[in-house]
């Protein structure tokens, strides 16, 4: 009689388990933060997504699912990223009827969410934004990506000023809400207002991402199922730095000397730009990492190791402390080899934590100003014409001009380096280029020493080098610094 009586009790537990109705998040809006999180609005909470946590949806093995209490009566619900502005609407955000569940409903209810009401995007971008082109088609890629440019308040007042430049990775976050995942970087914003405090102005280009092809074109070792389903990441460098950064250089007012161009990216594309800069010296000496995430660590540390640091360059990190993507330790192990295995100095790598920080575009964009002003402190500023500079600041920049450029027979080289060379555009070196030690003079006045290098000219003669193109670089290291210009010779 008690066997058959459990058998009872455990056969009710089952049918008002079975009876239970199960909601299960099946399909997102692809722009949700990854943060996120989500409740119903409904009848029993008031209408309000954080008063009950019985209309919480918890994570249960990656698939958001929620339980709802027994129901007695017809049940109206609306999703919500616990807020009631975070509701969910239709894809072209009109409101929508209230979802039902009904009193003999059971089992799972699968949800597809359109977008979210808060997301209803309107254009933000300023009016130094130009599109370059829609569709800039890469032959190594062998697909198209949307390139945007900020162009400086004085880009088209000053014909002869040239500017700096940083290749934002992502760029369909950079300037506009209307074309962002989530939300834009505020980069137009945060230059102009930086350009009306005496700034000298920066070009950014940005790089649409493909978001089906994040891993591809991020992962140097990605693997997948499929024989043609490859790393992409080498074609990827090779259209920034060989097709589309040529295109730029051509086209618009740049120093396109590595000095003035930087590199930024966040997540995934924070990794790659740091590789992109490491294997392309030449073209960038500066970074942007912005909550860094790297899919194949150990692999992409050997990577980073292969590179060494050849000239002088500057690194840029930042991670929020509520990150739940990017992980502090790995950064602090990116850092250990970057000064360890890469040769760089502790001066070159500024890491910048942020209390309260998520992994999201709110935060990189709240730290791309004081990204920009360290990466380019001292080197886009109006500089003096004295031919004179300060040489006991690390912040002094070397000066390095190479003239005529292009070149057939001849060149001459003003500097205040005390060592030159020119290698190939592989890397190997050609010759050494002799000259003078610059003198270094202290001047004593108001009771302050400041302490001066003189620029030296030297002409050389290069009817021994072949045609094609070269690098002179300049070092310097009482200041731990390195540039290079490039020549032509025709």
């Amino acid at each position: 009689m008690e066997r058959i009586f459990t058998v009872i009790i455990l056969s009710f537990m089952f049918l008002k388990l079975q009876a239970q109705v199960v909601l299960q998040l099946k399909q997102l809006p692809s722009n949700t933060p990854r943060d996120a999180r989500f409740s119903i609005i409904c009848e029993q909470n008031n209408w309000n997504a954080t008063v009950d946590s019985a209309y919480y949806f918890k994570k249960v093995k990656n698939n958001w699912v929620l339980n709802l209490p027994t129901i007695t009566d017809t049940f109206y619900f609306k999703i919500t990223r616990f807020s009631n502005i975070g509701v969910e609407v239709d894809s072209a955000f009109n409101e929508i009827e209230n979802r039902i569940v009904y009193p003999k409903q059971v089992g799972k209810i699968d949800l597809k969410v359109s977008n979210w009401m808060d997301f209803k995007k309107e254009h933000s971008v300023t009016d130094n934004v130009e599109v370059v082109m829609d569709s800039f088609y890469s032959k190594n890629l062998g697909y198209s990506k949307k390139i945007w440019i900020y162009l400086p308040n004085d880009y088209y007042k000053d014909k002869f000023k040239r500017f700096p430049v940083i290749y934002a990775l992502q760029g369909q976050n950079a300037f506009d809400n209307y074309t962002a995942d989530a939300t834009e970087w505020r980069i137009d914003e945060t230059l102009r207002s930086l350009q009306f405090k005496n700034d000298n102005g920066c070009i950014v280009v940005a790089i649409e991402n493909n978001r089906k092809l994040t891993d591809r074109e991020t992962d140097y070792f990605y693997k997948g199922f499929m024989k043609s389903d490859t790393s992409l990441a080498l074609d990827f460098e090779y259209f920034i730095v060989n097709e589309l950064k040529h295109y730029i250089d051509s086209a618009y007012k740049t120093k396109k000397y590595r000095d003035y161009n930087a590199i930024i990216g966040a997540g995934k594309y924070a990794s790659f730009a740091l590789a992109v800069a490491l294997s392309n010296q030449f073209s960038f000496s500066k970074v942007g990492m912005f909550s860094p995430v790297f899919a194949n660590k150990d692999s992409l540390f050997s990577l980073y190791v292969d590179e060494k640091r050849n000239w002088s360059m500057k690194v840029f990190i930042t991670i929020g402390s509520n990150d739940t993507i990017a992980k502090p330790e790995v950064v602090d192990d990116l850092v250990s080899h970057l000064l360890e295995k890469c040769d760089f100095f502790d001066s070159e790598v500024n890491i910048v934590p942020k209390a309260k920080g998520n992994h999201n575009e709110t935060f990189w964009a709240s730290m791309f100003k004081p990204a920009y002003l360290w990466l380019f402190e001292g080197a886009n500023y109006p500089k003096s014409n004295d031919k004179f500079n300060n040489y006991n600041s690390f912040d002094r920049e070397i000066t390095a001009k190479v003239y005529p450029n292009p070149a057939t027979t001849n060149i001459s080289i003003e500097t205040d380096a005390p060592t030159i060379k020119i290698i190939d555009e592989h890397g190997n070196f050609v010759k050494d280029v002799p000259i003078a030690l610059p003198n270094r003079i202290s001047f004593v006045g108001r009771g302050i020493t400041i302490n001066k290098v003189e620029v030296k000219k030297v002409d050389l003669n290069i009817s021994d080098l072949k045609r094609g193109n070269y690098y002179v670089v300049f070092t310097d290291n009482s200041i731990k610094k390195s540039t290079s210009r490039t020549l032509i010779v025709q």
